[in-house]
């Protein structure tokens, strides 16, 4: 199977029987994450009153070490404290990760005095460093791995779709 041309649209036996296995374990998976998130729910309830940092049961002989943390979630209607707060709304604030990957590009310039800090290689930076004459390629002999991989996403197209688009999280 390995290093062949791949046509669009014909799918050997075999390929197909994996495909189709791939979709049905994915299909188990959100059901199973599903019926997780329900149970750790329900134990959460259960839970409710519990003040120790752990709970250990004993099911069916099996000893169990369960954390229990309890948390406060506040959500804020950030447009309203914005236009409430004004110039003070920034005094309330502290970077958050997924904001800044978000934008990273507008950030990036900003980062760069603490990039020893916060910052990892990048292989495209390596890359443009050698070239340029900045960094000797030997600086790197031993100091990396390297792998090939490929990767792959099976997802379910919509037959509804004239454009294609995929209504499964890749995986």
């Amino acid at each position: 199977m390995g290093g062949t041309a791949v046509d669009d649209h014909s799918v050997s036996p075999e390929v197909a029987g994996i495909l189709k296995r791939y979709l049905q374990i994915q299909e188990q998976m959100r059901a199973l994450n599903d019926e997780k998130a329900g149970l750790q729910e329900r134990l959460a309830e259960h839970l409710a009153d519990y003040t120790g940092p752990f709970w250990n049961p004993v099911v069916a002989g099996q000893a169990l070490r369960i954390r229990v943390r309890h948390e406060v979630e506040v959500r804020y209607n950030e447009a309203l404290l914005r236009e409430r707060l004004g110039e003070h709304y920034t005094e309330i604030l502290r970077p958050d990760p997924g904001k800044v990957r978000q934008h990273l590009s507008e950030v990036e310039p900003f980062l760069e005095p603490v990039l020893d800090l916060v910052g990892t290689p990048d292989r495209e930076c390596v890359r443009r460093a050698i070239e340029s004459g900045t960094v000797s390629k030997e600086a790197f002999a031993g100091a990396f791995t390297k792998a090939n991989r490929t990767r792959v996403a099976v997802m379910r197209q919509r037959t509804d779709d004239p454009a294609g688009n995929a209504t499964d999280d890749p995986t």
